[in-house]
């Protein structure tokens, strides 16, 4: 009689354990998110400095610039190349890894703007 309900307990408590799981995902799924737009205007500084280095390491390797400005207009800024060159001069004064840099240097100077501390990053046409 022991034997049956010791067995009876535990299949009563993994019962419990799976009903609470069950009750568990329906409400994570169901009841609580809340999912709203996004704006990247809305990222903070650190964030949008990321954004825009992700972006330029992809126009480095895609060479379409129409396609990065439609990214970088996202972000609600009045001059993307300023933007631009002023977070590769951030990298460059944070120990921002060289390719990081030379990418965002590459996209800065795309866009018409050049810096001077960023020049170095650029490449130099060979004769």
């Amino acid at each position: 009689m022991k034997r049956q309900q010791t067995q009876s307990g535990r299949w009563l408590a993994l019962g419990g354990i799976l009903a609470a799981f069950l009750i568990g995902l329906w409400i994570g799924f169901r009841l609580l998110p809340r999912l709203a737009p996004a704006d990247l205007s809305n990222l903070s500084a650190a964030q949008k400095d990321e954004y825009v280095a992700l972006v330029a390491l992809a126009y480095s390797q895609s060479g379409d610039l129409e396609e990065a400005k439609a990214q970088l207009a996202a972000l609600a800024a009045p001059n993307l190349g300023q933007l631009v060159a002023g977070v590769g001069e951030r990298a460059l004064n944070n120990g921002g890894q060289p390719g990081q840099i030379a990418a965002l240097a590459q996209m800065a100077a795309a866009l018409g703007v050049r810096n001077s501390a960023l020049n170095p990053f650029l490449a130099t046409p060979t004769p």
